[in-house]
């Protein structure tokens, strides 16, 4: 029986070891996405989605982050929310790394729940970092005559969390609540940054051709293709990680940088836009 438990010890101790070590891990995942839709002049446009990063550090300064998304020569970068964690009274590690991220890429952003949630003081800092800030707002940008836009929007606290703290009885996120916020869509190809991608049926029918979300962190724990947790203590995530469609609509969900997690190690997501002309 001692050797027994000695085993089990250590078969826990491993366990814990790799779990840790996997959890400082960067995996970078590769999506295509191809569509008649796209404009021509854009064909091959290069994104890099991260989210979710929170208190999450990769090496000194960020150096082992920013020299993944380096590699990835990134045309633009999506942040779909979550760079910070609500409580955080100092955020100058992810002004830095921003700092070296707009020197490889324009990077387009809007708030997740942590920011909603945070001090304004904490988002008036945040929004003078230089990013495209999305907030309820977009952005058109023209290529050699084509045109694509960027939209980001928000939500209050209370779409995350009722006022008891708990996740019984949220506001329903339709295509009115997102008008609301971002009016019609633009004409033309339009990304959607929206952190919950839970909103996604909502997302597509207001016109997002694609929406950019992250919120889940792929469902904490990963079983082959399958996320098992929600934040709002829900089962099996619908959308945890990758791509989804709907229609001629698709939803692009990044596994997010922070937070602990389970076979899913932080994800850098690298996503090319093709034109298709047949």
């Amino acid at each position: 029986m001692p050797y027994l438990a000695f085993i089990i010890g250590a078969i826990a101790v491993l366990a814990a070891v790799l779990i840790g070590w996997h959890n400082t891990q960067l995996k970078t995942v590769k999506k295509t996405i191809e569509t008649r839709r796209f404009p021509k002049e854009f064909d091959g446009l290069r994104i890099v989605i991260i989210s979710d990063l929170h208190k999450k550090i990769f090496g000194k300064n960020n150096y082992r982050l920013i020299d993944e998304i380096k590699k990835q020569k990134p045309d633009m970068i999506f942040f779909p929310g979550d760079l910070i964690s609500r409580y955080e009274t100092s955020i100058k590690t992810q002004k830095s790394l921003i700092c070296e991220l707009l020197k490889i890429a324009p990077v387009c952003y809007t708030y997740g729940n942590h920011e909603v949630d945070a001090d304004k003081e904490i988002r008036d800092e945040i929004n003078d970092f230089g990013m495209t800030m999305l907030l309820n707002d977009s952005v058109r940008v023209e290529k050699n005559g084509g045109s694509i836009n960027i939209a980001g929007v928000y939500f209050e606290p209370e779409y995350y969390k009722n006022k008891k703290g708990g996740y019984r009885n949220l506001p329903r996120v339709t295509c009115q609540e997102i008008k609301k916020r971002l009016d019609n869509k633009p004409d033309g190809f339009t990304f959607l940054l929206c952190h919950n991608p839970d909103y996604f049926p909502a997302c597509a029918k207001w016109g997002a051709d694609i929406t950019v979300s992250g919120h889940i962190h792929g469902g904490v724990i990963r079983i082959g293709k399958i996320g098992l947790l929600h934040p709002e203590r829900k089962l099996f995530p619908k959308y945890s990680s990758g791509v989804y469609k709907l229609g001629k609509k698709a939803l692009v969900v990044s596994r997010g940088l922070g937070k602990f997690r389970i076979n899913n190690a932080p994800e850098v997501l690298v996503l090319t836009m093709k034109t298709n002309t047949d």
